[in-house]
């Protein structure tokens, strides 16, 4: 009897501790029994009820509904965690709020400094406009200015054998500094013509003399071009108008500021009228008029626009 219940509980025994080994195993799919094989099935289990990493696992804590008065159980490390993340996400938006408002900031501050340097652009030209306007006026208010003028002066040469009979006339051209400053490096040269015909339009306006003279003028300074001999048969073929007489030439110099050109006036007058002869007295020539010519009256750059 006693060994029929000794065998009975020891078969009973051997069942608990077989139901307890088999719950153990489903309830923990690492642990295996020694004389049992993990199959692909097994390691598929194991793989699928892995602990998801703290990302995952952070992502469904705040994406999962929860209805929290029902809950019996807090896990304070999700709570921590869901806490954190809400702190974080709203430092995170003041950030960017913050970086927003400094991007408007800098960007207004750049649209300033584009107007700024349109504004500064803008008075450089203007500086620079006023200076050459201020430099043109100096120019013209200070600098020399050679002028050229028609009021020719005449002069009876008589015969040395016979001291009462004219031979020829002597011509010379006024010309004055009509600037503020003094000429530099002045150089004149004039010539005279006369021709059947009146001059052309096409004419070169050569020299006579190819040697010019030199000349230097003060302010408001005055003086002649040297004599020239016309003689007194060819001013009888203009006063009986068979002829054109032509006095022509020019002048180079500079100012006294650095930063001017060369400078060059031309001139041309013609002589037509002529009162009376003076051939046998000593009469002084008085009643002669010169005009402009068509051509060849011009200052500086005017005479390279001229030709």
């Amino acid at each position: 009897m006693d060994e029929h219940n000794d065998s009975g509980h020891g078969a009973n025994n051997t069942r608990d501790s077989s139901e307890r080994s088999q719950r153990e195993v489903i309830s923990n799919p690492l642990q295996r029994a020694p004389n049992q094989q993990t199959t692909a099935a097994d390691e598929q289990k194991i793989s699928h009820h892995t602990k998801p990493i703290l990302g995952i696992r952070l992502w469904r804590t705040l994406v999962r509904p929860r209805k929290w008065r029902n809950v019996s159980h807090v896990n304070w490390v999700e709570k921590a965690t869901l806490i954190v993340a809400i702190l974080v996400l709203g430092v995170t938006t003041k950030q960017a709020l913050i970086y927003s408002r400094q991007a408007d900031l800098m960007e207004a501050s750049v649209g300033q400094n584009e107007r700024a340097v349109v504004l500064n652009q803008g008075q450089l030209h203007g500086m620079i406009e006023s200076n050459r306007i201020n430099r043109e006026a100096m120019e013209v208010v200070q600098g020399a200015v050679i002028s050229f003028s028609p009021g020719v002066k005449a002069t009876e040469v008589f015969s040395p054998t016979d001291s009462g009979k004219v031979v020829d006339w002597q011509l010379s051209v006024p010309f004055s500094n009509d600037g503020n400053t003094a000429t530099k490096n002045g150089q004149v040269n004039w010539s005279g013509r006369t021709m059947k015909k009146t001059i052309p339009d096409n004419y070169a306006f050569p020299d006579v003399d190819p040697e010019a003279g030199p000349f230097a003028l003060g302010p408001k300074q005055s003086v002649q071009t040297r004599p020239l001999l016309v003689p007194v048969g060819a001013i009888q073929n203009v006063l009986e108008r068979r002829e054109h007489l032509y006095l022509y030439g020019w002048a180079t110099y500079r100012d006294r500021f650095t930063w001017t050109p060369n400078r060059r006036t031309e001139f041309c007058y013609e002589m037509v009228r002529v009162s009376s002869l003076p051939l046998m007295e000593k009469i002084p020539v008085t009643d002669i008029e010169f005009v402009l010519c068509k051509h060849h009256n011009c200052y500086d750059d005017e005479c390279e626009a001229s030709k």
